[in-house]
């Protein structure tokens, strides 16, 4: 997230939550956590191509700004608990 935020392009691998977090050839890339090949053809890919780095970085911290900057975040979570409390969630 805080590379995402920066501007950053990011390789994750597909663990935990960082496929939810990351979407494939949108935001960023995501290989599988046990493939060396996969990796580094992402980290290949990166390195070639500054023009696709920058759209994915550029989405990424849209992304990040849309769904994970600390203000969404809060909201968010203000939203759930109001529907909770109203019974509709």
């Amino acid at each position: 997230l805080e590379a995402m935020a920066a501007g950053v392009p990011v390789v994750v691998t597909a663990v935990g939550g960082n496929p939810e977090v990351v979407t494939r050839d949108q935001t960023g890339w995501v290989v599988p956590s046990d493939s060396v090949e996969a990796l580094s053809a992402a980290l290949l890919e990166a390195a070639n191509h500054p023009e696709k780095r920058r759209t994915l970085a550029d989405a990424g911290q849209r992304r990040f700004e849309e769904r994970f900057a600390f203000g969404r975040m809060i909201e968010t979570y203000r939203q759930i608990y109001r529907e909770m409390l109203a019974g509709t969630g």
